[in-house]
């Protein structure tokens, strides 16, 4: 088997840990972990079209 060039496991828990970083630095200024990312949620644009993208999809019918 050919090894992997991108391991998306690998960048995916390496930003989550740059994300959590950030908010080790900056814990005096928010609530908890959850009010930290709501507010980046708030401020990124790409965040807020998939949450409307989201919002504005129907929801699926059970056994569908």
């Amino acid at each position: 088997m050919a090894e992997k060039k991108f391991d998306c496991v690998r960048m995916k828990n390496e930003i989550q840990a740059r994300i959590y970083d950030e908010y080790i630095a900056n814990k005096d200024q928010y609530e908890s972990f959850a009010h930290f990312v709501e507010e980046r949620v708030e401020r990124s644009p790409w965040a807020q079209e998939t949450l409307r993208r989201i919002r504005s999809t129907k929801p699926c019918k059970p056994n569908q």
